[in-house]
């Protein structure tokens, strides 16, 4: 038992563990479908009400309004096989329960207008209804390393908006309103980078640091660009 204890205490100091704040998320890009209905100011028939306008803003905003991402794992159904004189149980449909987010609102109203806007690729201005290719999306969900490096990428494949939350006004409250959403998904795949790989871009970042010009003005912009390319080539 003591030696256990002694591997396990070895272990998180040689491979720290993974923290639940560190992680973003890359949402769709609808731009794309924005310029396309521009010439519409509003989706008007319908429950869906998108406003398409030239101040759309840009996913890439989005996503750091997404306050927490529950991302489901597989659950297979459990079926009993019974003989005479025997049982046993085997594994039958396998199910994916669909992604729950919460995302903050601003006072530009971009958040409710990215998902209503999402929401209405399902449905035309007639009431006709558009192929699931259409309005099925990808979304990217990346854990970090407490040192900011890529380590776990969920990608969620064929993901849109099924329920947007009820929203909430209160006097009495102080707090930023928030949308809970629901997702369903079709299937996530994970990738899993290797921690030596993670470990070699982090002892190459220290040395690239430590070999940059002593000047310290030249030496913040390179710290600067040694970090940022060092994440964003994880």
């Amino acid at each position: 038992m003591e030696n256990f204890i002694k591997k396990a205490i070895q272990q998180r100091q040689e491979i720290p563990p993974q923290m639940d704040y560190m992680w973003r998320v890359d949402l769709p890009d609808l731009s794309a479908y924005m310029e396309e209905r521009s010439s519409s100011d509003k989706v008007k028939d319908g429950p869906i009400l998108a406003i398409f306008d030239d101040d759309f803003i840009e996913h890439s905003q989005l996503n750091h309004r997404i306050t927490s991402f529950d991302i489901p794992t597989p659950s297979f159904e459990m079926r009993k096989v019974v003989a005479p004189g025997a049982g046993w149980k085997n594994a039958g449909m396998m199910d994916l329960a669909p992604i729950s987010i919460k995302m903050m609102e601003f006072e530009d109203g971009s958040t409710l207008n990215y998902l209503n806007t999402w929401q209405s690729l399902m449905i035309n201005d007639d009431g006709t209804r558009n192929m699931p290719v259409e309005y099925k999306k990808d979304i990217r969900l990346t854990r970090l390393s407490q040192s900011g490096f890529d380590i776990h990428i969920s990608m969620c494949k064929g993901c849109f908006p099924i329920e947007v939350g009820n929203i909430n006004y209160s006097y009495e409250s102080n707090t930023v309103t928030q949308y809970g959403v629901t997702f369903s998904v079709d299937s996530i795949e994970h990738e899993i980078i290797p921690f030596d790989q993670v470990r070699r871009r982090m002892e190459k970042v220290q040395t690239d640091i430590s070999n940059s010009p002593t000047n310290p003005f030249s030496s913040v912009f390179d710290v600067k660009r040694i970090i940022t390319e060092a994440i964003g080539g994880v």
